[in-house]
């Protein structure tokens, strides 16, 4: 995703660490947008049969999760019928097993909704990994706030 230049609002949706936040910027154009995709997500894969599609590693596919059907890149794969993978609108990671289906290609049309930003000129006191403390702490501050970026 592209981010506007400029000021923008936004709203966190997932955040690893200060050098790894998703944000999904908050207008109206992106919202409907989200709202069509989820509702065309529903109606393709809700009545299929449990999917046992095997995807390859760097792929977008589509998940059955009990949040309903998500578009998901493949990271990795971890055992016979399960993969880990990033949820490309929401930004954070889960291995999934079985009902997998292949990405159809009316859905391939919506660009990622999810934006990987960072807090500038912020980084670890070790200057090697973020504490778990520092993550806690910064998830309990910022998680799913409105800001402005």
């Amino acid at each position: 995703m592209d981010l506007p230049s400029g000021e923008f609002q936004a709203l966190v949706i997932w955040l690893n660490d200060p050098s790894e936040i998703f944000i999904q910027i908050a207008i109206q154009e992106n919202i409907a947008s989200f709202g069509k995709l989820n509702e065309e997500l529903y109606n393709v894969y809700e009545t299929l049969p449990p999917g046992t599609y095997q995807p390859q590693v760097g792929e977008v596919c589509v998940t059955k999760t009990p949040d309903g059907w998500l578009r998901s890149l493949v990271l990795a794969k971890v055992a016979a019928d399960s993969y880990r993978v990033q949820f490309v609108d929401y930004g954070n990671e889960e291995v999934i097993q079985g009902n997998i289906h292949k990405l159809d290609e009316t859905l391939s049309k919506y660009p990622a909704v999810a934006g990987k930003c960072s807090l500038a000129g912020v980084g670890p006191a070790s200057g090697g990994q973020w504490s778990d403390q520092a993550k806690e702490w910064l998830k309990k501050e910022v998680s799913r706030m409105s800001s402005k970026c």
